[in-house]
């Protein structure tokens, strides 16, 4: 069976370049304008800023907890972990002094 001529373009068409057809680099860009290295400039910058921006909150988030232990501790007030201590010893204190009702039993209404 014979090939026709469209056959046998289209295998032609499939086989790869040779080594010296195929480009060695990619071509080269062509040169940005300066709007857009100003805006890629500004973008940078801004997201820069943001990072920088998270940092300083955290940071100056963990001195104020720093500072309100320290003046908790100087006042005498108690610390988180003291806290808990704190209000299980009131509560407990608070349970002995109320004294608990006798309720009846069937034994000393018989007698």
């Amino acid at each position: 069976m014979r090939q026709s001529s469209y056959c046998r373009m289209a295998a032609i068409n499939r086989r790869p370049a040779p080594a010296a057809a195929r480009p060695t680099r990619p071509p080269l860009q062509p040169m940005r304008s300066l709007a857009d290295l100003a805006q890629r400039g500004v973008v940078t910058a801004l997201f820069g800023l943001s990072v920088y921006g998270l940092y300083v909150a955290y940071d100056v988030h963990t001195l104020i907890l720093k500072r309100g232990q320290a003046r908790r501790e100087a006042v005498g007030l108690p610390t988180d972990g003291k806290k808990k201590k704190l209000e299980y010893e009131i509560a407990q204190q608070a349970q002995l002094a109320t004294p608990t009702p006798i309720a009846p039993t069937a034994s000393s209404e018989s007698g």
